[in-house]
Parts: structure tokens; C-alpha cells; sequence
């Protein structure tokens, strides 16, 4: 593991020892945790592990230990994308359908009670597939396509089967609204098949490897899985937290404790796909707060793209929509944001259940 360079402010440190001590040493608290915090100019403030791996066992919580990063995920697909903008291969507001044809030269509209109907002609640009607003949502929080993958695919988005992740359906007319979810599966797709790489080959060629984060990817060598957190899962009746049994609808493939390297590779998944350790992730992260270079001074994005990048593209609609209660896999519903981080307020639900009401 490549070390991450750490210029600790020794006060917040002792702190956060201290909380990280506290929470995992509460009962039913969380078995293992890692805090990390860098500031706008990228320096990291602290770096800290606490805890262990996994419930009920004696292997201590480092910072080499790899977790399923799911969304953060979206992070480094979106750098790939901007990458291939800066090098002239696509443009922001040309169809995406260019590259992702035929798949995507037909997108019909999901409707609440099942049927397909024809959308009205407006093209899904690379902007709406990043913005979140082409209408591509997760089968977890919409009733109505949990049932359309069920009924029609067999497997949903989180098979790790390609099938189960591009399907062509939007839940309203592309441009229209704000909907959080898979759309940038398909940029990970343009990215494949304009490069002619796999998503996670370009990837390391372009990001990983030249800002030194090597335990990143969506395949784990033999040794970074022998590092792998394993999912747990809190009980929403009784509070109590368990490690997570593969489930279709919770686990990625290769977080299913009972995966081997051998089996088939999932599908590169853009928007939800990766495992990472927090060194890793932390060394992609970094470039957005530092003008588009890395720890190590390598340059993955212009200050320009960066700039753009962090405008504030979240209109109303979208800001409305995402302080709405959210329903995931492992605890009470709660808010995404209330004037907190996303990463404080969000909690999962153990509940069946997966619809949100309007």
C-alpha cells in the first residue's frame, strides 16, 4: 500500500481517536471504522482507524483495509469522462446515444404502473448523465422498476451482470427533472467503448496508477481481498448489526464473502461497482480540492475542468428531491441532508420495502 502523506493536526487527532474509541466500543456500535479529513488546499489533517474488521472477529481495522466504496465510484467514472472531453474524444452536450447506440437510440419512459411509453424525442446528453437529470434511477427507491428488471431482466443493477445494469429506461423526459441514480453506468459504457479499454483498465492507466492509489479497482488481487470489510447490516426491529449474507439487492458480487477470485468479473459498473482502500480513495478525492492534481503533484484533470466541474448544478428540483427520506439496506429511514453531511445523516433500512412516496 502506498503510504499517504499526513501533516496531523495533533488536537483534532486526539479527538477524533477518542469518538472513533467511543463508537466502536459502544454496544451495538459499529464493529470498525475509518476517519479521514483533508482541507481545500489538500493537505490531509488526520487519518485514523479504530476498531475491527468484522463483527465478532479479532482482526484489527487498519488503513490498508479495503471496503466497497458503491457510489464513490461515480467519483473516478466522472474524471474518466472529463478526461476523454479535455482529449477531444466527446462532448458534454452531444447525444450520448453516439456512443452507447443501439441501446440507447430507443429509451422508452417507465411509468409508474409498468408500461413503456415513447419519449419525445429529446436526446440524452453526457451533461443530463452526469447531472443526474436523463431519468436513470435505482431499482431500490422506485417500485416500478424493481418490477420491470424482476419481471423482464431477472436480475437488478447490483448483479453484477451488465444486463441488470444498462437497461434503457428513464422515469420521466430526458432533461426534465432530477432523479439520483445509475446514469453514470452509461458514462462508464462510452468511456469502454470509446477507449476500447474496460472501465477500471482506463481507470488505472489514467487516474490510479499516475496519482499512486493502487488499491482501487473493481477486481481485488489475492492479497487486497484478504483486506476486504465485509458488509454488516443493522437490524431496523431489534437494532442489532450482523455481517451482511449475499443478497441481490445489497451486495455488489465481489462484497459476497463467499466470492473467489476465478469467478467470472462483474460488469464495470460506472456508478457503483469499485472497492477501495480509504488511502486509495482519499488519493482520488484529492485532485478536486487541488486544482486537478494529486498528492504526489501528477495531473489527471486542468484547474479549468475542476473549476467547472464544482459550479453548483443542483437546481431546485434536485435539492427538493435529496432532502427527502431515503431508504437504503440497513437502518431507520432518515434524511439525506438537514444541514449536515450525507455522510452523517444517512442511514439504511433493513425493510423490504424500497418505494418512496411522493
Amino acid at each position: 500500500m502506498s503510504q499517504i502523506p499526513v501533516d496531523n493536526d495533533d488536537a483534532l487527532a486526539t479527538r477524533i481517536r477518542g469518538i472513533l474509541h467511543d463508537a466502536t466500543c459502544a454496544q451495538d456500535g459499529p464493529p470498525g471504522l475509518i476517519y479521514a479529513a483533508l482541507d481545500r488546499s489538500g493537505r490531509i489533517l488526520v487519518h485514523e482507524a479504530a476498531g475491527v474488521r468484522e463483527l465478532g472477529k479479532e482482526t484489527p481495522m487498519t488503513l490498508d483495509a479495503v471496503f466497497g466504496i458503491n457510489s464513490c465510484t461515480k467519483i473516478s467514472t466522472t474524471i474518466a469522462v472529463l478526461q476523454l472531453v479535455e482529449r477531444g474524444l466527446l462532448e458534454l452536450d452531444e447525444p450520448i446515444d453516439r456512443f452507447c447506440a443501439p441501446e440507447l437510440a430507443d429509451v422508452k419512459i417507465l411509468s409508474k404502473d409498468g408500461t413503456l411509453i415513447p419519449t419525445n424525442g429529446i436526446d440524452i446528453t453526457m451533461r443530463m448523465i452526469l447531472t443526474h437529470t436523463a431519468g436513470f434511477g435505482y431499482s431500490f427507491d422506485n417500485e416500478a422498476k424493481r418490477k420491470y428488471l424482476e419481471e423482464h431482466v431477472g436480475v437488478n443493477e447490483v448483479s453484477g451482470l451488465k444486463k441488470g445494469v444498462l437497461q434503457p429506461v428513464v422515469a420521466f423526459e430526458p432533461g426534465t427533472a432530477f432523479l439520483y441514480g445509475g446514469s453514470t453506468d452509461w458514462a462508464g459504457e462510452a468511456v469502454a467503448r470509446l477507449t476500447g479499454q474496460t472501465l477500471g483498465a482506463y481507470m488505472k492507466e489514467n487516474i490510479f496508477d499516475p496519482l499512486e492509489a493502487y488499491d482501487i479497482a473493481f477486481a481485488l488481487t489475492d492479497d487486497q481481498r484478504s483486506r476486504l470489510v465485509p458488509m454488516h447490516l443493522r437490524s431496523a426491529v431489534t437494532g442489532k448489526l450482523t455481517v451482511a449474507p449475499h443478497q441481490n439487492y445489497i451486495l455488489w458480487p465481489t462484497l459476497d464473502p463467499s466470492y473467489t477470485n476465478g469467478e467470472p468479473e462483474p460488469y464495470h459498473a460506472g456508478s457503483l461497482g469499485m472497492l477501495a482502500t480509504s488511502t486509495s480513495l482519499l488519493r482520488v478525492l484529492a485532485p478536486l480540492v487541488r486544482g486537478g492534481v494529486g498528492l504526489n503533484g501528477a495531473r489527471v484533470l486542468s484547474e479549468r475542468t475542476i473549476e467547472a466541474l464544482l459550479q453548483e448544478r443542483l437546481e431546485e428540483k434536485g435539492i427538493r428531491i435529496l432532502v427527502r427520506a431515503v431508504l437504503l439496506a440497513c437502518g431507520p429511514r432518515t434524511d439525506w441532508v438537514s444541514g449536515r453531511s450525507a455522510a452523517r445523516r444517512m442511514c439504511t433500512s433493513s425493510s423490504p420495502d424500497h418505494a418512496i412516496p411522493d
